[in-house]
């Protein structure tokens, strides 16, 4: 049986030294579906299309 966990991933950039000061950071999680697109009988191509939640 397949889950949506087996079709996403998911990760999370961090960056630190934002701002005037330096003193900043931020966090951007991003959601990675993998897209399955047959484009032959014996051959899939896989897509996976990067999302950052903003």
């Amino acid at each position: 049986m397949e889950t949506c966990s087996d079709w996403t991933d998911s990760t999370k950039n961090i960056d630190f030294d934002l701002g005037v000061h330096g003193e900043g950071g931020k966090s951007t999680p991003n959601i990675q579906p993998v897209i399955p697109i047959s484009i032959g009988e014996d051959w899939n191509m896989i897509s996976r299309t990067i999302v950052p939640i903003i």
